[in-house]
């Protein structure tokens, strides 16, 4: 969900250290902790795009990404109601930011499946190189990727003729058979 931040605020609250407070421009305010991992990300006013989860009923910020080249008039809310529509707002710039956020998850599966894969094939004394966990986890990135593509020249591509079981065929042909015995005239 896209959100316009007009105005952050940086707290220091004692008890859990210094916290940034975004005031959206429908007039709700969010907490983004230091702790979190995108807080950096919150530099000033803008549209981002954020993620909304819920602790106990209470909804919060579970991931948030500033967006590029977005109109600021664009509005939102992260209450849980639906974006206002706004004439001009750049869909081809959402569509890429979600792409763009589908292969940084992507990739991070990867690295997590090369590293545990590593982690197991391991020999003793042996150490796991940075490097190479992410060169493998890239080139299975790559393969799903192609898998991807083909799959949709698969489903896309020109009709291709219906695969019949091999049983089907065979009774088809005895079935043309049996109607050309009885298409011919008896031998007697």
């Amino acid at each position: 969900m896209d959100i316009n931040v007009v105005k952050v605020d940086v707290v220091n609250s004692g008890k859990f250290g210094p916290k940034k407070v975004l005031t959206v421009d429908d007039g709700t305010k969010w907490n983004v902790a230091q702790k979190k991992p995108f807080y950096n990300l919150v530099t000033g006013p803008g549209m981002y795009n954020v993620e909304v989860g819920d602790f106990n009923g209470t909804p919060y910020i579970k991931y948030l990404k500033p967006m590029q080249n977005a109109p600021k008039t664009a509005q939102g809310s992260v209450s849980g109601s639906l974006p206002k529509q706004v004439s001009g707002f750049d869909y081809k710039a959402k569509l890429e930011a979600d792409r763009t956020r589908q292969n940084e998850i992507a990739l991070e599966f990867y690295c997590g499946l090369a590293k545990d894969v590593m982690i197991a094939n391991k020999k003793d004394g042996e150490d796991i190189d940075l490097q190479e966990v992410q060169d493998n986890a890239f080139a299975l990135f790559k393969r799903h990727q192609s898998l991807l593509q083909l799959a949709d020249a698969v489903t896309t591509g020109p009709s291709k003729p219906e695969i019949k079981p091999a049983y089907q065929k065979a009774e088809e042909e005895l079935a043309k058979a049996k109607e050309a015995e009885l298409e011919e005239e008896p031998p007697f």
